[in-house]
């Protein structure tokens, strides 16, 4: 465990050496989500699911994750793909909250990648941020 260290793995582009943001000794883990409608299985599959107590940061458009004193539940809905991309010793902190992933925060891998999970997929790709508490 690297909790607080500014030691960076994967493809996202951490802002650990701006002076905007002060490192609060946790971590931070960042994942690709697809979700699942229901329109692409052809037969009965085992679910994909994000389960643990991190607590997370993403404001998340399809609102598919139950949040429970501010840590995660288990996703109210499968995943049809999910991924970590990128994971920190370093939790970002300032005036406005904890720092959260946004497209450009992206390597040009995991743009290219994000990018080729929505095409075969078809649907919206979400950049999930998670505090490791």
């Amino acid at each position: 465990m690297n909790r607080g260290k500014k030691i960076v793995e994967g493809m996202v582009n951490f802002p650990i050496t701006n002076s905007e943001w002060d490192n609060v000794g946790m971590g931070t883990s960042v994942f690709l989500v697809v979700r699942d409608d229901g329109a692409f299985q052809e037969c009965c599959v085992p679910p994909i699911k994000i389960l643990g107590t991190e607590s997370l940061i993403s404001r998340c458009e399809s609102g598919m994750f139950q949040v429970r004193n501010g840590n995660i539940g288990e996703l109210s809905t499968d995943l049809l793909f999910a991924m970590r991309i990128g994971t920190t010793g370093w939790a970002g902190w300032n005036e406005k909250g904890f720092w959260e992933c946004t497209y450009n925060d992206l390597n040009n891998e995991a743009k290219q990648l994000l990018n080729k999970v929505s095409e075969i997929y078809d649907r919206k790709v979400e950049i999930l941020t998670f505090l490791d508490t």
